[in-house]
């Protein structure tokens, strides 16, 4: 056992940090940014944002519509839609070029595929025009706990060791990271074998010159698994892929397996033009949250939705993700996204894709710096106040209609029905239970306390501007330390000195 005692010099202080820069932490640090945030910082420990949509070659934009002809996923995840789009080629059904809300139902679905390098550098565009400020090949090593509240992280780059400031964390590792080094007793999912990489050859490239369209000329070179399972090679065990040794052997038997195909074919007549550079799993870890999206939950209405996810197979069916999902109410300031946010079975499967990832990434982010601005944990945000941000933001070019709308956010046609999950009254039992918030919408009042058990959904913008003067009436004021920022030497009282 070897035992280190390290001085570890501050590097920076942030309002906002994002560990990871998936499809989630993007879209979280710019949700943060776009809230309000001044100071964000989005790390990464590759050197491509995008996660699997990137450096995982999954370039399979999945459908933000239901199968059924009607769109039903707005904000971040339509806006990036249309950037994976945006500087390469794609397959998106023409029916849906113009980004409409319905379709025919013949026409395909609303999905593509996509160049997974010009989205990955789209990303560096999305994440700068945001003011956000980019740290790569930095690993994240744990977080700094003071009680329920993380102040920082320590990290680990070519410069060495350091740590960060933090007023709220985003945890976007893809592996609840931060969460369970903090003390969540996260739970861990089982991974089939999936090997993915590109593939071109003669047949492809004839394929490219005829449609005139570019990604035509390679195609998934896939081995092992699909997302249910068939195909997962006999008397293998399932991972969680949570450990280096397991991701290890994770990616050396995938790999081997496609190289054991090719080695038995003509040299000349094809070549693999791109392989992953992390490895392809599904679910790993999710964290213990307020609330768990369950199979059980399919076409289900949930009263804190932050944005409906449809399965990517079969047509009609769908999967809101609460609020709830996205932190555990035993620490404050803490926060996920994407594939680590609370959710079992199938469902898991689905809301981890990069709709729900952009989706519960926004979300946090806007969770994130709202919390910090009003001074309140993660459980007392009132969901009023989250879902007035969507109502009010608009796309990032400063143009087009809002980006979504508190009715298409929850009620997915974007046409307002005659019941709404999160307009009905709750029991008082009920509420104290679930953690839920819902109150007599019709009175419009202010309660005189807030918590994630008496907090008021706001119908109107009027409302909801409201109740963010309420909150700034009763919101604890953060610190104005936690707005300076930058990186810079401190003198020995500044530094943390760590026991490890």
């Amino acid at each position: 056992m070897l035992s280190e005692i390290l001085t570890t010099p501050l590097w920076g202080e942030y309002d906002v940090i994002v560990a990871g820069g998936g499809i989630a932490g993007v879209c979280a640090a710019v949700a943060a940014r776009r809230t309000g945030a001044q100071r964000v910082l989005l790390l990464e420990k590759g050197i491509l944002f995008g996660g699997l949509a990137t450096q995982g070659l999954i370039a399979l934009y999945e459908p933000i519509c239901d199968g059924c002809g009607r769109k039903i996923t707005y904000g971040m995840a339509s806006e990036l839609m249309q950037l994976c789009m945006k500087y390469g080629p794609d397959f998106l059904p023409e029916a849906w070029r113009s980004d409409p809300d319905e379709a025919p139902a013949d026409a395909g679905r609303y999905k593509t595929f996509y160049s997974h390098a010009l989205f990955a550098m789209a990303l560096d565009e999305f994440v700068r025009q945001a003011g956000v400020e980019i740290l790569f090949d930095t690993q994240v090593v744990r977080p700094i706990m003071e009680g329920a509240r993380c102040t920082g992280l320590v990290v680990e780059n070519k410069d060495g060791r350091g740590y960060f400031t933090a007023g709220a964390v985003v945890d976007t590792t893809g592996d609840a990271d931060i969460f369970h080094r903090a003390g969540d007793p996260c739970v861990a999912g089982r991974n089939f074998m999936t090997y993915i990489a590109y593939r071109i050859d003669q047949m492809s490239m004839e394929r490219a010159q005829k449609s005139g369209n570019i990604l035509n000329s390679r195609f998934w070179y896939a081995f092992g698994a699909g997302p249910r399972g068939n195909g997962h090679p006999e008397g293998l065990p399932l991972i969680s892929g949570t450990t280096a040794r397991e991701i290890t052997d994770f990616v050396l038997y995938g790999r081997n397996m496609a190289f054991d195909r090719l080695r038995q074919e003509d040299r000349f007549s094809r070549d693999i033009t791109a392989l992953p550079t992390m490895p392809q799993l599904r679910t790993t870890r999710h964290i213990t949250a307020a609330c768990s999206v369950q199979e059980s939950d399919v076409n289900r209405e949930q009263p804190d939705s932050v944005g409906a996810v449809a399965d990517f197979q079969p047509p009609g069916e769908w999967y809101e993700i609460p609020y709830r999902a996205l932190y555990n109410p035993k620490f404050d300031n803490l926060f996920t996204a994407g594939r680590t946010a609370a959710a079992d079975g199938w469902a898991w499967v689905v809301v981890r894709i990069i709709p729900g990832a952009a989706c519960s990434g926004q979300a946090a982010g806007v969770a994130a710096a709202l919390c910090l601005k009003y001074g309140c944990a993660a459980s007392e945000l009132p969901y009023g106040a989250l879902i007035a941000l969507w109502r009010a933001d608009r796309r990032a070019d400063g143009g087009g209609r809002p980006a979504a709308s508190a009715e298409k956010f929850v009620t997915l046609a974007g046409k307002a029905p005659k019941r709404r999950a999160f307009w009905r009254c709750a029991r008082r039992s009920e509420r104290a239970k679930s953690g839920v918030w819902p109150e007599k919408l019709r009175q419009f009042t202010i309660r005189k306390q807030f918590s994630n058990k008496t907090g008021v959904y706001f119908r109107y913008p009027d409302i909801a501007q409201r109740g963010f003067e309420e909150m700034n009436k009763r919101g604890r004021r953060r610190d104005d330390s936690h707005s300076r920022g930058g990186r810079r030497s401190q003198p020995e009282s500044d530094r943390l000195h760590l026991s490890e």
